[in-house]
């Protein structure tokens, strides 16, 4: 049994890392607990424990086949929208964004800090991107060559924001993503939470924990 759910592609991933969890998780002792209490001795559908632990883990089984069907239909999806950026970046070709990006290259390489090696000195900026570490008593003097530089190429540098911002706009695309479903009993107790919530699409008789 499968459906059909609309998601964006930025919600890929994580999906994708929680099918890959589910798809290989195993019965716990507190599945076995639930199981063993799930008796007609104590009110529940199975004449003995041996029954209702085998019943428990077939359903357990069934959600791990469910799991991992979905998470290749996951990873397949979010190899697509992979590929499709990676061809857009291929595809792009600017020959003042290249001027702009050597010219700024040299002027990182004879102001920044060298090892004893005569290598550059790199570090992490902000955004945690691998930096030139820049010599501080020519930092002004490289701020001003690189202002210069960024206002003689403002037009090309902001084709090229323009054109991330084509790239990372791939990622609020919708997709239609079949899932295969199972019951919401079927699942183990491990997965509740934060986790329940993005399989949602891959169970039927979800629980309403609003009402």
């Amino acid at each position: 049994m499968s459906t059909t759910v609309t998601i964006t592609r930025k919600d890929l991933t994580e999906l994708q890392d929680a099918l890959g969890k589910a798809a290989v998780s195993n019965i716990t002792e507190l599945d076995l607990v639930i199981a063993k209490s799930n008796t007609v001795q104590s009110g529940g559908e199975f004449e003995t424990e041996a029954e209702a632990i085998r019943a428990t883990k077939d359903r357990i089984a069934k959600f791990q086949y469910a799991a991992g069907k979905n998470y290749n239909r996951a990873r397949a999806e979010a190899q697509r929208t992979y590929d499709r950026q990676m061809a857009m970046q291929s595809e792009y070709e600017d020959p003042e964004l290249e001027a702009y990006d050597k010219q700024r290259i040299a002027a990182c390489e004879s102001h920044c800090v060298r090892d004893e090696h005569g290598q550059p000195v790199m570090r992490q900026d902000d955004n945690g991107t691998s930096a030139y570490k820049i010599q501080p008593a020519l930092k002004e003097d490289f701020d001003g060559l690189l202002n210069d530089l960024k206002g003689e190429y403002a037009d090309a540098i902001k084709r090229r924001n323009d054109f991330d911002d084509d790239i990372s706009a791939v990622l609020d695309e919708e997709v239609d993503m079949e899932f295969h479903v199972v019951p919401w009993d079927h699942k183990p107790a491990m997965f509740s939470g934060s986790y329940a919530d993005i399989l949602a699409p891959m169970f039927t008789g979800k629980p309403d924990f609003e009402e």
